[in-house]
């Protein structure tokens, strides 16, 4: 198992110390050199939270395992990743069988958009997106209460610049213009993928009572702290009356002392600029609320 792993990594770490110091001493073991060491031999090990070393003879580590957390959709893709958002297993998008076994508490995130698939590489930009995203799972449900269906990463869509003309001269000087226009590198198609931006969807009422029957949305920008986002959505959420809450279509939490509701009939509702893509500072939303 991962502990008799550790125990057995430990014991060569000892029996092949490079290092002049007795590591076996616990005055001057070096806990980063051995935590170094165990990231590199064990695969398995996703972090390693504290190394304590308990007068005479004992030593405590703590680790935490890379283990399976997220499913992730992309375009034409399926993927499963590990709680650091490396990559444990992909396959293409039309293979159902691809997720038949996995665990049900898997979270789901959606990315309309495609990257390259490696196993064992971060699907990610960064570690920290991983860690967030357990974070807002973790809060919303405690402070929310209201249960996630997925997370979707936004895209949005490349900016095309103007066709280029490829002109050249002939003998004589004369510009000669090439009958086709050079090839752009991104099209009208390319999307790239917003990394600065989490969105969580929340789950229909399986009892279609009055309390949010249809689900909906909520924008997080990542450099605003999140527990603190979610601390101010609780507030918001908590002052709207139940009928209104019920017609909640998104909220907008990209700001950090503000809150733009969106509700289902109101005009923005039917806007026809996604609100993935509306640029903070200018969120959309029909209301816009103080929290403090």
């Amino acid at each position: 198992d991962d502990a008799s792993k550790v125990r057995n990594s430990v014991s060569e770490y000892f029996k092949n110390n490079p290092w002049p110091l007795p590591q076996k001493n616990s005055v001057f073991l070096d806990e980063q050199k051995l935590s170094t060491y165990l990231l590199g031999v064990d695969e398995k090990i996703y972090k390693i939270e504290r190394i304590v070393t308990h007068y005479p003879n004992e030593l405590e580590i703590v680790i935490v395992p890379r283990k399976p957390r997220y499913i992730l959709r992309a375009k034409t893709q399926m993927l499963v990743l590990n709680n650091d958002g490396t990559i444990a297993s992909y396959s293409p998008y039309d293979e159902p069988q691809f997720t038949e076994g996995l665990p049900q508490s898997l979270s789901r995130i959606v990315v309309d958009a495609d990257k390259e698939a490696i196993v064992g590489q971060t699907f990610f930009p960064d570690r920290e997106l991983a860690e967030q995203l357990q974070t807002l799972r973790d809060l919303f449900m405690q402070k929310i209460t209201t249960g996630i269906s997925y997370f979707e990463i936004p895209t949005f869509q490349a900016r095309v610049s103007p066709p280029q003309i490829e002109t050249t001269t002939d003998a004589e000087g004369d510009p000669i213009v090439s009958e086709a226009p050079i090839k752009n590198s991104l099209t009208e198609e390319s999307k790239q993928i917003n990394w600065s931006e989490i969105v969580i969807h929340t789950k229909k009422d399986p009892n279609q009572n009055t309390l949010l029957p249809q689900g909906y949305f909520v924008l997080f920008d990542r450099t605003i702290d999140i527990p603190t986002a979610i601390d101010k959505l609780a507030v918001l959420l908590g002052k709207m009356e139940s009928g209104r809450r019920s017609n909640l279509f998104y909220v907008d939490m990209r700001l950090k002392n503000r809150g733009f509701i969106c509700l289902r009939g109101a005009a923005c509702s039917f806007e026809t600029r996604d609100p993935f893509n509306a640029e903070v500072p200018t969120p959309i939303g029909n209301e816009s609320v103080t929290i403090p």
